[in-house]
């Protein structure tokens, strides 16, 4: 009879320990779960923001390159200053927004491409109001619109941090195989690897 009873006692013991193994574990899916859920929202929320912020920095580039060719014309027409500053606050406003969303070394890069706009847009200013510094004109608008350290190359920088943060960069996933590759081929005809 006693081995009866230790028997009940030790399958009713054995049940709890399992119902509390699949609890604990129903609870890690249930926590990994969510963990994942945030991710996906962080990373959805993050590209949303670098879709607007590399929209807004496309069109207020293309404006002021619009800008640079009306006052090779002349005056900088009203309406076209209009859409600059509209752009300006827009870029402004995504910029406000992927401060507070962005990883840091995204943010770095979005502040290069502000801090560029920032200038170029005061020199546009300049030139339009007739306040243009002395030496400084629609050529040399177009040679920092052009610079090789300048806007084009801070903006192109600026969406490949952005794609290899979200994991879409070809090169990002490429560049280790490339590096492999170049190395094999290096072996192949001879030459040492560096």
């Amino acid at each position: 009879m006693l081995g009866t009873l230790a028997s009940a006692v030790v399958t009713q013991r054995a049940a709890e320990r399992t119902k509390a193994r699949e609890f604990e574990e129903a609870e890690r899916r249930r926590i990994d779960d969510r963990a994942f859920e945030v991710r996906q929202a962080l990373l959805a929320a993050r590209r949303e923001c670098y879709i607007e912020v590399n929209t807004a920095s496309r069109y207020y580039h293309t404006l002021m390159r619009n800008c640079y060719h009306a006052l090779l014309l002349g005056p900088l027409p009203a309406e076209m200053r209009d859409r600059l500053d509209h752009a300006r606050v827009d870029h402004r406003a995504k910029y406000s927004v992927a401060q507070m969303v962005v990883p840091d070394d995204v943010l770095r890069s979005v502040e290069r491409v502000n801090d560029e706009f920032n200038r170029l847009y005061g020199q546009i200013l300049e030139l339009a109001e007739d306040r243009a510094k002395p030496g400084e004109s629609t050529s040399t608008l177009l040679a920092s619109l052009d610079r090789p350290d300048g806007l084009v190359p801070r903006l192109e920088e600026m969406r490949t941090v952005m794609r290899v943060d979200l994991g879409t960069s070809a090169v990002a996933r490429t560049e280790p195989a490339l590096a492999s590759t170049e190395a094999a081929e290096d072996a192949e005809d001879g030459k040492s690897p560096g």
